[in-house]
């Protein structure tokens, strides 16, 4: 993690993935952060640039152990990667039960 506030999309991704609600020993842990580009004039440019443009962002946030869950209008929803993947698994799973 940069020692200072990130100067770019993919050092904010980075610094993001340091969040407390993405650490499992944190009693605040949810595995996923809401994010909103009208809550914070640091941040609006980065997270503008990843709603307009989730799919270019998504290998990024990966690396980081994230995915992009939702990216539309000013908000961003950010969760960590083996949470969606376990989801989706679950899901395709009971739909092949039905």
């Amino acid at each position: 993690m940069p020692n200072t506030f990130p100067t770019n999309t993919t050092e904010y991704l980075e610094f993001i993935s340091k969040d407390y609600q993405f650490d499992t020993s944190s009693e605040d842990y949810l595995g996923f952060i809401n994010l909103d580009s009208g809550d914070d004039a640091l941040t609006i440019k980065f997270i503008q640039e990843i709603i307009a443009n989730p799919d270019a962002y998504e290998p990024v946030a990966n690396q980081y152990g994230l995915t992009i869950q939702s990216a539309g209008g000013t908000e961003l929803i950010i969760g960590v990667l083996e949470v969606q993947c376990s989801l989706e698994m679950d899901l395709a799973m009971a739909a092949e039960s039905e």
